[in-house]
């Protein structure tokens, strides 16, 4: 009984939330480059004609992002001690278990039809006021030890939409360095570190191009020419993607977003889900970059479809932004104990967690439940077994 008024209360809390979690417009920024001459100098900034980015061919896609913690073993006296001891946190600190995830929101690529929630209902939901993400935190650690498994089940049901870009390459208008989100979208941070090696070759890549859409292309090209896809990364980052010219969609995120960067373009990782040929989500990350006077551009460096200033309609998005700030993250949380380090994640897809004095196991993924063409045949059904 007690689980059923849970799950009717989250339904109708997250429904609720649904027109809460749009992306707030962005500032349209203008860009700072080098003298110009008369025939190739940035236009002033007016309005365009038509929307630069416009949505075609929506599909209905429905999935479930399920979070599963089970076999759980609180830890007590010496066996917390020595838990504490080996994973880099206080002595005294007690048994805790904190949830972060990203919600599904309305994007230009995507608006939400349906969220349902079943399990525990948010400790608490908040702005990430750096991107945008609407993020939503459970602390756990009342429940530890009252039963022996924990499930979050999140149920979204989106209409997903090709990106087609529309714009005149020709004229460009220039950034304003002064602006936050000029500063914020070009800085140097951890895994997009902008070394003399990155920007050495952005440089070299973009030589003298000074239209940012152009440049960005440029890069774009590159990076999708000379990057090899690897399913294992390992060490992450662009310093390493650099080095090895290889990675999963990630790493291609990571090179692209610090080359844009290291020549003054904006630009911004996006976590989300794409589904294959079997039209099954799986995991994927591209990025965005800012375009002054016509907002942020996605763009996929991925080898096979060309998916510069547009993007497939077979993905969900779930986080935009890089280190994105969490609250409520205990002090003593770092990289070494957890998916959190100085309150930020590097990105959020599915669920980011900090625990300790706890040990489970720990599940989480997304299920694709429904997939449609663009006609509306369905192409993919799953029966929701539990």
């Amino acid at each position: 009984m007690m689980k059923s008024i849970c799950t009717i209360l989250g339904s109708f809390f997250l429904l609720l939330l649904i027109g809460c979690a749009a992306n707030h417009p962005e500032d349209r920024t203008d860009s700072q480059n080098p003298p110009l001459s008369e025939t190739n100098k940035p236009a002033q900034a007016s309005a365009p004609e038509t929307p630069p980015v416009v949505p075609l061919n929506p599909r209905i896609i429905e999935a479930e992002l399920s979070i599963k913690i089970y076999d759980i073993q609180v830890l007590r006296g010496d066996a917390l001690t020595g838990y504490n001891i080996a994973h880099g946190v206080p002595v005294s600190a007690p048994p805790q278990f904190y949830i972060w995830v990203s919600g599904i929101a309305k994007r230009v690529n995507q608006t939400i039809l349906d969220l349902s929630l079943d399990g525990p209902i948010p400790n608490e939901i908040f702005s990430d006021t750096d991107n945008g993400n609407q993020i939503y935190f459970w602390d756990l650690s009342p429940d530890l030890g009252k039963q022996d498994s924990i499930v979050i089940v999140r149920k979204v049901r989106v209409q997903s939409f090709e990106l087609f870009t529309m714009l005149d390459t020709s004229e460009y208008l220039a950034y304003d360095p002064s602006t936050r989100e000029y500063q914020f979208y070009t800085k140097s941070e951890f895994n997009i570190e902008l070394t003399d090696a990155v920007k050495n070759c952005a440089i070299g890549i973009a030589g003298n191009e000074a239209n940012p859409y152009r440049k960005a292309k440029i890069i774009f090209d590159w990076v999708k020419q000379n990057m090899k896809y690897r399913r294992k990364s390992g060490t992450r980052g662009v310093k390493a993607a650099l080095k090895n010219m290889a990675g999963d969609s990630g790493q291609f995120s990571y090179l692209f977003i610090a080359l844009c960067r290291a020549v003054g373009i904006p630009a911004r990782f996006v976590a989300g889900f794409q589904a294959d040929r079997s039209h099954e989500l799986k995991y994927h990350t591209w990025s965005e970059f800012l375009l002054p006077g016509h907002g942020w551009l996605p763009v996929d460096p991925i080898k096979g479809e060309d998916q510069f200033g547009k993007i497939n309609n077979r993905r969900i998005i779930a986080s935009v932004g890089n280190n994105i700030k969490l609250k409520n993250v205990p002090y003593w949380a770092t990289f070494r104990n957890s998916e959190v380090n100085k309150s930020r994640t590097p990105f959020m897809q599915v669920a980011t967690i900090v625990k300790t004095g706890v040990k489970a196991k720990i599940k989480t993924g997304i299920k694709t439940i429904r997939f449609e063409n663009v006609s509306g045949d369905v192409l993919s059904v799953q029966e929701n077994k539990k």
